[in-house]
């Protein structure tokens, strides 16, 4: 009787043991990969990008923002060499932002976007954008895709792709000596924006909602609200 307990003893002692020995393989697999992976990502966050924009300075207060939308894709320059920080972008270029980071997704019905010149890319990106809410025709069923986009419609079209839903109550406007320019149905997505620091003002106090965006600034604003 003794003999069969310290056999049967023995064998569980080497089934845990092996069990054990397997267990520590497996964890080592796991964490070998785990460290590869890790060393992959910092080997990409570590990766400098190279600016081909001459009229790109690196002491510029734009210039992360601008790396960034470069990054991620969602904004290029309007040639090979030139960014065009103080240039404006419209409504259809900014659905295009919005579709590069939504992932391009298939568009079902083409949009029309009155006389706008449109590329392939323009009207995937403005049927997927009006499809989203992103873009809202006029009374007049335009949708006005080559107006110069606002501050105020840039605050609006992120509000619509975020998808936000609690927002702050809050009123974070009163600060700005223009707050009256507002938009009321623009009003809950500029109020939450800049409640989050991702829109700002300038040193006059002013807000300027109704001041076309410029390309800094557009980026500047991306990156602060996808960082």
């Amino acid at each position: 009787m003794k003999r069969t307990l310290l056999l049967a003893l023995v064998v569980c002692l080497l089934t845990f043991g092996l069990a054990a020995a397997a267990g520590a393989t497996d964890s080592d697999n796991q964490s070998a990969k785990a460290a590869d992976a890790q060393a992959v990502c910092q080997a990409a966050s570590a990766a400098q990008w190279q600016n081909p924009y001459h009229d790109l300075k690196q002491e510029g207060w734009y210039f992360s923002a601008v790396e960034y939308v470069c990054q991620k894709g969602l904004m290029r320059g309007i040639s090979a060499t030139e960014f065009a920080p103080q240039g404006l972008i419209n409504r259809a270029q900014a659905a295009v932002i919005f579709y590069r980071a939504a992932g391009e997704p298939k568009a079902l019905e083409q949009a029309a976007a009155g006389d706008l010149q449109q590329t392939e890319l323009d009207a995937k990106a403005i049927t997927w954008a009006v499809g989203e809410g992103l873009l809202i025709p006029d009374e007049n069923g335009n949708l006005n895709a080559d107006l110069a986009l606002t501050r105020e419609m840039m605050a609006v079209m992120m509000f619509a792709y975020q998808k936000i839903e609690f927002v702050t109550m809050e009123y974070n406007l009163l600060r700005f000596v223009d707050a009256d320019q507002v938009s009321p149905s623009a009003s809950t997505a500029v109020n939450f924006y800049v409640g989050r620091g991702a829109l700002s003002g300038y040193t006059d106090d002013s807000l300027r909602p109704q001041s076309p965006l410029t390309r800094a600034e557009a980026a500047s604003f991306i990156h602060r609200c996808f960082k």
